[in-house]
């Protein structure tokens, strides 16, 4: 029979079996991405992480902290500072401020006695880049009745405030709530 080494930390957390599971605030809400979208530069928008305890046993979170080089994300807020029992959750407000035109992307870890494992990451992404503006139509006017069956669509807004081109897509519909229309 054979003996080894077992770390004690390790085999009570796996006895006691404490899980960390984590939800992000945007669809699909546990797949381990959590999106910021296009952020203007010079603006902060924020997320929510829930962290909770899948597991029976006492879940000890250690810490949280960002990885990624000159990363734009932060830990704005963080609720997770007493451990969690059993089917107890905290919150952990992640914000993204862009300095730069670019796609940032970086990782949250959170290191806790999960018997999944010591950390568990969840990427990060955000651009630097403001969305662009509706288009203004010009022709025809909007709620005009009474066209020709030939009709020439024109509108402005060629392109965003930071210079990038745009695309339109144009939804023809007979419904007010556009439920039967065609691209």
């Amino acid at each position: 029979y054979g003996f080894g080494l077992v770390n004690a930390e390790t085999a009570f957390n796996l006895l006691n079996n404490a899980l960390l599971g984590i939800v992000d605030s945007v669809a699909p809400q546990n797949d381990g991405l959590l999106p910021f979208g296009h952020v203007p530069v010079g603006a902060t928008a924020t997320q929510t992480l829930t962290l909770h305890n899948d597991g029976s046993g006492f879940l000890d979170i250690q810490s949280i902290s960002i990885a990624g080089p000159s990363s734009p994300f932060s830990v704005l807020s963080n609720t997770c500072t007493q451990g969690l029992g059993s089917g107890e959750s905290c919150t952990v407000e992640v914000g993204f401020a862009p300095a730069l035109h670019q796609i940032f992307a970086a990782r949250l870890n959170v290191l806790s006695n999960s018997s999944a494992g010591a950390v568990t990451s969840i990427n990060l992404v955000g651009s630097g880049n403001s969305p662009p503006p509706a288009p203004q139509p010009t022709v025809p006017a909007d709620g005009a009745t009474g066209l020709s069956t030939t009709v020439v669509l024109q509108w402005s807004q060629l392109s965003d405030v930071d210079g990038d081109a745009v695309a339109h897509e144009v939804l023809f519909s007979t419904s007010p709530d556009f439920s039967q229309s065609t691209p």
